[in-house]
């Protein structure tokens, strides 16, 4: 669906800054987002979306996945149910109520 792979391009995009930038502000900081559906489900999945976060890539690379090939094949809600379980994806049953897509994007200091 649309926010899952909103989520993971977002997640792409925070990695792909993160790599670049020397002395990085994003290693102090937790970036989390979120994209969902209100009517609770996202495309043809039971998802209503899911969330991202900076750490995501390095992540999924470590449980063997390649969030650039899920992108490339369209296929987010595969990629979101094998990694960390499926615990990223917002799954909430259909809510009987549709006023929009919504994101969120949430910034703060990591604590050290």
């Amino acid at each position: 669906g649309r926010n899952q792979e909103l989520a993971l391009l977002v997640a792409l995009e925070l990695h792909g800054v993160k790599s670049e930038v020397p002395q990085d502000p994003l290693t102090k900081h937790e970036i989390v987002f979120l994209s969902g559906g209100t009517d609770g489900q996202d495309g043809p999945t039971e998802a209503a979306g899911a969330f991202a976060y900076t750490e995501l890539v390095d992540k999924a690379f470590g449980e063997g996945l390649n969030t650039e090939d899920f992108v490339n094949n369209n296929d987010s809600f595969t990629f979101f149910s094998k990694f960390n379980n499926g615990a990223d994806l917002i799954v909430t049953g259909l809510t009987n109520t549709n006023v929009m897509d919504v994101q969120a994007i949430i910034i703060q200091p990591k604590e050290i």
